[in-house]
């Protein structure tokens, strides 16, 4: 448990360093930008790819930065394109941060193995995507909440593994360039 909230007062002490603002800051505009190619697959249902900057952004610093960039993408992207009749609804940013949360506690000062992604996504897209993203939209278009459930298992049926391969398929080149231009700041643990 010390190792717990060691890492997230450690990622709270990385917003200290200009290295780790601007590397930040770069990757959650690319968060943004990339945020904006998504693959429908369905009335209200798509594939987005903004998760693999969010998720390096927890490797790198931690899961307090990646939390706050989660954030700031989330809200940034509302402003810039509006979506839903430019309507914002709070519980799908609290679900962005606490992603971006996740993948700081899972990656951060870790090996990115295929099991640790794997573990990884599923949390999210269980708990995060299929169970309290459901809730919101229930809560947002009235509809209840065991008419949405079964098109939104299906949807991170399909998502979940995609984003696995994905990121696991990006991150392992991505953390030996980090490493190279000396980004991460400590020696990374042995995984789980």
């Amino acid at each position: 448990m010390s190792d717990f909230i060691k890492d997230f007062r450690d990622s709270a002490n990385e917003l200290r360093h200009l290295k780790c603002l601007t590397i930040a800051a770069m990757l959650t505009a690319l968060s943004i930008v990339i945020g904006f190619f998504q693959i429908p697959i369905g009335q209200m249902l798509y594939i987005r790819f903004d998760f693999i900057a969010i998720g390096m952004i927890g490797y790198l610093y931690g899961p307090v930065v990646s939390g706050l960039c989660a954030c700031v993408s989330d809200l940034l992207r509302i402003v810039l394109v509006p979506t839903n009749n430019g309507s914002f609804f709070i519980g799908m940013t609290i679900t962005a941060v606490l992603a971006g949360m996740v993948y700081g506690i899972a990656f951060y000062r870790r090996k990115l193995g295929l099991i640790r992604v794997l573990l990884t996504m599923l949390f999210i897209g269980v708990f995060l995507h299929i169970l309290l993203n459901t809730y919101w939209l229930s809560i947002m278009y009235g509809t209840p909440f065991w008419t949405l459930l079964p098109q939104r298992i299906v949807k991170n049926a399909i998502s979940i593994p995609v984003n696995t391969i994905l990121f696991f398929a990006l991150s392992n080149p991505l953390s030996i360039a980090c490493r190279k231009l000396n980004l991460v700041s400590v020696p990374t643990k042995q995984q789980m």
